[in-house]
């Protein structure tokens, strides 16, 4: 796949369990939606401030030990055809006003900071982009995959169609635990979250979720009198 510039920063990863992703354009060759559907998702992560670097009496650099930080949340929603083409908005956060359009030849991220849009034409590619890799269908395959092979548990907290899962591991001294709710009548994930010792550092949650709703074909409109980009 083509280098990408993504239109969400900075890059942040998603955390679940051991799977790192980007915000944007992941790829998925399988993609297919047979229903259309409307999907509002929120995001948290915890942002640490740099470091402090003091002088010791001796001259001596030393790095502050107490770790300051704050939560950064984000808001997304996603609206998707039958034929897996979305417009995914951020509606709160820091880059709020960003949006992308996926027609199934072309790819339109626009950037509020910059007011431009990068076009990516895949028609002569077998790509097709989602819009976040935590509503992927290679996500949920990844989790099935794991409780069968014993790497995620299945808690008391679990219902006949929601089972809640997690994961418990050490990262180096650090106790790390990862909690992730899956519909299985639905097939797909309503949240994930991640702590390293008790602290809650990542977080996604599945807000609404609607199927076959009504597809507004102007959803996929792109404005003329926006500057843009083609990336080869």
């Amino acid at each position: 796949m083509k280098s990408m510039r993504y239109f969400i920063l900075p890059m942040v990863s998603l955390m679940i369990f051991v799977l790192l992703a980007p915000y944007s354009s992941a790829s998925e060759s399988n993609a297919a939606n047979s229903e259309s559907k409307y999907i509002a998702f929120t995001e948290t992560y915890w942002q640490e401030e740099p470091p402090v670097m003091l002088l010791t009496d001796e001259g001596e650099e030393a790095v502050q030990q107490q770790i300051k930080g704050k939560y950064v949340t984000s808001k997304y929603e996603v609206w998707f055809n039958k034929q897996g083409h979305y417009r995914f908005d951020v509606i709160e956060g820091p880059y709020a006003g960003n949006y992308e359009i996926w027609d199934g030849y072309i790819l339109y991220q626009y950037n509020k900071m910059t007011n431009d849009i990068v076009v990516r034409d895949y028609s002569n590619e077998n790509v097709n982009p989602i819009p976040h890799l935590f509503l992927s269908e290679t996500v949920t395959e990844r989790i099935k995959s794991d409780i069968k092979n014993g790497i995620l548990s299945i808690n008391q907290k679990s219902t006949g169609d929601i089972s809640h899962l997690e994961k418990n591991e050490l990262e180096g001294q650090a106790k790390t635990k990862t909690e992730i709710t899956l519909d299985k009548d639905r097939n797909i994930v309503l949240s994930s979250i991640y702590s390293r010792d008790d602290k809650v550092t990542h977080s996604l949650i599945i807000n609404e979720y609607k199927s076959d709703v009504e597809f507004n074909l102007s959803l996929l409109s792109v404005p003329t009198n926006v500057p843009k980009f083609q990336l080869k």
